[in-house]
Order: structure tokens, then C-alpha cells, then sequence
């Protein structure tokens, strides 16, 4: 990895700044990033194999795009609604992080009848959107159909916050 850092020189009028504070947030965003895509990989594969019927439709739609000529990418992506779907609602139901980073308000508001001064510290509960009836049709189910519309096509869903809020 190519990492350009400033001197610590040039960034005196900034205390909390330095080669070890950087260093130490790469360092955590890494170990953040592997510890959830091994986590989502291994559930995944434990749906895969308690839902077959899933798998199957996962598979078939593999098959038909990339006629077995390459492993699927990225880039495949928007052609393949069903398999984004599912990866989708794998992370929904598996709720990996079910509270996000500590928020700060940044100065007093009003939220729903309630003042929260300036420096109130905010967990969101994502547990919560996630499982919310009012948002999905069938909360305590795995359900691909959660994230494809009547075409059967994927659909953005705005309750969808795996991570955070």
C-alpha cells in the first residue's frame, strides 16, 4: 500500500494529527472491513445451504449471464437483481452491526417533542430499522423478495443501514 502522509511539521496547528492517529485508523478501518466480509461470507454460505432453493436461483442466474466463460464481478452486478437481492438481504437479516458509531449533535435541537443539547451523544439503534414491519413486508423472514420490485428487479431500499445510520 502507497500511503502519502504529510509531515508532522506541517500540521502543528492540528494536535490530533499525526502518523500514529493515521496509522492507527487505517489499522482499525482494516480489521473492521476483513472481520465483516469474513462474517457475511460465512453466513452467506450457511443460507446458501439452509435455503437451496435460493442457492439454486442464485446459481441459474450466474449461469445465464456468464454462460460459465468467468467468475462474476462487480460490474455484473446490475445484471444479476436476484444475487444482489440475496447478498442484500443476507445482510439485513444478519444485522452484523446492530448498533452504529457514537454521533455527537453538533449544536441543541428539537427531535419529536424532545431537546438535545449541543454534545448529546446519539447511538443508533439499527437493529431496530432493520427488523421494522413498516419497512418490510415479511421483518422476521429471510426474504430476497425484500429488496426486488414487481419486475423483479433490485430495488434500493432506504431502511437498508447494514452499518450504520
Amino acid at each position: 500500500m502507497v500511503l502519502s502522509v504529510s509531515t508532522q511539521e506541517e500540521h502543528e496547528e492540528d494536535p490530533d494529527f499525526c502518523d500514529l492517529s493515521l496509522l492507527n485508523v487505517l489499522v482499525g478501518l482494516l480489521a473492521a472491513g476483513s472481520e465483516t466480509t469474513a462474517s457475511t461470507l460465512k453466513f452467506c454460505l450457511a443460507f446458501m445451504a439452509h435455503y437451496p432453493d435460493v442457492q439454486m436461483k442464485v446459481q441459474h442466474e450466474i449461469d445465464d449471464l456468464l454462460q460459465s466463460q468467468r467468475l462474476p464481478g462487480i460490474e455484473d452486478r446490475l445484471q444479476l437483481p436476484y444475487t444482489n437481492a440475496v447478498i442484500h438481504e443476507i445482510q439485513r437479516v444478519l444485522d452484523l452491526a446492530p448498533t452504529a458509531l457514537f454521533h455527537a449533535v453538533t449544536k441543541d435541537i428539537q427531535f419529536r417533542g424532545y431537546t438535545l443539547p449541543k454534545g448529546t451523544i446519539i447511538t443508533p439503534f439499527l437493529t431496530s430499522v432493520l427488523n421494522d414491519p413498516l419497512q418490510w413486508e415479511t421483518p422476521e423472514q429471510f426474504n430476497p423478495g425484500h429488496f426486488l420490485d414487481e419486475e423483479g428487479q433490485f430495488r434500493k431500499r432506504a431502511a437498508f443501514m447494514p452499518f450504520s445510520a
